[in-house]
């Protein structure tokens, strides 16, 4: 449920609501990490971090995080 929901129905502010998540360490509803695909870490280094972020529809710091912690080097286009 989104945060403004359950301040809604607690009569809090969304505020007050997100730093009670954030303490608890709850991650937000509406910013759950989507499931990598097999196809899509076969991307991964493959073009730039920005490029696969597009294609994808990922953030580029997502992409980023993914590659590194994965031990894929970065893509460096050939002259």
């Amino acid at each position: 449920m989104p945060d403004k929901e359950v301040a809604e129905r607690l009569k809090r502010s969304t505020h007050a609501v997100q730093m009670q998540r954030w303490l608890k360490g709850i991650p937000s509803f509406e910013q759950r990490e989507r499931e990598w695909t097999p196809g899509e870490i076969a991307l991964l280094g493959t073009a730039s971090d920005a490029d696969i972020a597009r294609r994808l529809g990922r953030t580029h710091s997502s992409v980023n995080n993914r590659r590194r912690r994965l031990g894929i080097p970065k893509f460096f286009p050939t002259p």
